[in-house]
């Protein structure tokens, strides 16, 4: 399969005792993929490769802030987001006849 990712980081100092960090992560792969591999079924003429294509997209956001209460106590908040998104596709739409009889 081919594809690519980012990341991006930024932390930064708000205050002397405020702390805030944002993270971003995505990826995107796509191709030529074992999108339905069963190697006992007579319908995968390649199990290994070829039979179908896959489309993955992922992304990940986290925003983060530390709060200084005291010299010894912290109040961390966090929220994140992440979803996959990921579609498979077969490399033909017709039914095999020959496979799937049954003499």
């Amino acid at each position: 399969m081919l594809g690519n990712s980012s990341f991006v980081k930024l932390d930064y100092s708000l205050s002397p005792k405020q702390f805030l960090t944002a993270r971003v992560n995505t990826s995107r792969y796509y191709g030529t993929n074992n999108v339905f591999f069963d190697p006992a079924s007579p319908i995968t003429n390649f199990a290994m490769s070829s039979n179908g294509e896959e489309d993955v997209k992922t992304e990940s956001a986290s925003l983060g802030l530390l709060s200084g209460l005291t010299p010894k106590l912290t109040k961390p908040s966090r929220a994140q987001f992440s979803r996959d998104l990921q579609q498979s596709f077969a490399n033909s739409t017709d039914v095999r006849d020959a496979y799937l009889r049954r003499d």
